[in-house]
């Protein structure tokens, strides 16, 4: 998740929790959720979600600090990786 510079989102209103679902749809059809907490830091963020036969891959944000009826939240980037 992107955030703002430390500077500006030093002075928002923060939230307590920030949140997405990532949903993992496999060949025959299952759909295996994880919730995932996301920190209220600038940078880059790890985690790690398995499954196997994945042909649908879906994120869906619950909450995110600092936002508002006015703005939109915005995902910099994804990055996925095969078996390993």
């Amino acid at each position: 998740m992107s955030s703002a510079p430390m500077g500006t989102a030093a002075i928002r209103a923060r939230g307590s929790h920030c949140g997405m679902i990532v949903a993992l749809t496999d060949t025959d059809g299952t759909t295996h959720e994880q919730t995932i907490s996301l920190r209220d830091e600038p940078g880059g963020q790890s985690f790690e979600v398995t499954g196997s036969d994945v042909v649908v891959l879906r994120l869906t944000t619950e909450s995110a600090h600092g936002a508002r009826d006015d703005t939109r939240l915005a995902i910099a980037e994804v990055e996925l990786f095969g078996r390993r």
